[in-house]
């Protein structure tokens, strides 16, 4: 088990995504001073320049910004059964304001399994820091792969790094 933030109590296991707000709030208790002056913005400037990178636009809830990007392109099965894009093959890209410039980024990138050494690579050449590689599935077919990766800066940069793992 992963440590916790000091500070932060444990994460309802209820549901992924608030696995990820738990995370994100985190992030931001544990963010320099000044980090948590944006935290309530609905409309900040850093969101429609992260949309862009990704040219899409995502969802705002307490000052995170998250956008989903389901990997459409893969057809998956277990046994007889197809799974569709919405279950466990999306990847996302989550972001919290650093003051009054900055974003912290966080995210879960889909891959088959043939896939991990080249976006591990990508990940490093990009400075993304890379916190896990781990399964959500057994049996399936292809062997799809979770990486989680981390960077911080300014938003249109760390957007283009995460866009490009």
């Amino acid at each position: 088990m992963l440590p916790l933030v000091r500070g932060c109590r444990r994460a309802p296991t209820t549901g992924r995504r608030r696995l990820v707000r738990a995370v994100a709030i985190c992030a931001i208790a544990s963010a320099p001073a000044g980090a948590q002056e944006h935290r309530g913005a609905q409309e900040d400037a850093r969101w429609t320049t992260i949309g862009r990178v990704f040219a899409t636009t995502g969802e705002v809830e307490d000052g995170y910004y998250r956008i989903n990007l389901p990997r459409t392109d893969l057809t998956v099965r277990i046994g007889d059964v197809t799974l569709a894009p919405g279950f466990e093959l999306t990847s996302y890209v989550g972001f919290i304001p650093v003051g009054a410039t900055r974003v912290r980024g966080v995210g879960e990138v889909v891959v088959r399994d043939d896939e991990v050494s080249a976006a591990l690579a990508e990940a490093h050449r990009q400075g993304v820091r890379v916190t896990a590689v781990h399964n959500h599935l057994l049996g399936e077919n292809p062997r799809i792969m979770y990486i989680h990766v981390m960077a911080e800066g300014v938003a249109d940069s760390v957007a283009q790094h995460l866009r490009s793992v």
